[in-house]
């Protein structure tokens, strides 16, 4: 094959390659201990590596649940991802580290870290829109040992009371 054949071929693949990233699925690297141990375990010492669905919410795909991962851009740092665990959503009723309850408003859900000690989350900036989240962390890619599908469970559901129903 020629270089200029190569070329044609990358250049005719490129955008789309760049297209699918952008707006169907990514691959994210996981930095600090906030989700920690789902996410960054204890005594790992390589940064998780995460499949990033970005369509979820989107032409008819399932939109965000109580326990997805997710991640957005951080409501008090511009240009920073975080990456946490929906907690609560519309219409829900969560008791906040504080003790109070938070009834959280249509449009709005309630993301917290796994590890609670340190993580900044709902607890510290409230009830966030749903719109500002961009995708859902469905699986860990990489380490190989660690590689799978993500559990949904949350660790402390007695904080959340649920809304009777469901969109």
């Amino acid at each position: 094959m020629t270089l200029f054949k190569t070329l044609r071929n990358v250049a005719a693949v490129l955008p789309v390659a760049i297209c699918f990233r952008d707006n169907v699925f990514d691959i994210g690297t996981i930095v600090g201990p906030s989700m920690s141990p789902t996410l960054n375990p204890p005594g790992s010492r390589i940064e998780d590596r995460v499949l990033m669905f970005k369509l979820a919410g989107f032409f008819g795909f399932r939109g965000y649940e109580r326990g997805d991962i997710v991640s957005l851009e951080s409501p008090t740092t511009r240009g920073k991802r975080i990456i946490k665990r929906l907690i609560a959503i519309e219409g829900d009723w969560i008791i906040n580290n504080d003790g109070q309850y938070v009834h959280i408003p249509k449009g709005h859900c309630w993301i917290e870290g796994d590890n609670v000690d340190i993580s900044i989350d709902s607890n510290s900036f409230g009830a966030i829109p749903l719109a500002m989240i961009e995708s859902r962390i469905s699986c860990i890619i990489w380490p190989r040992d660690r590689a799978g599908m993500l559990d949904k469970t949350m660790q402390d559901r007695q904080r959340v009371r649920q809304r009777p129903y469901s969109y």
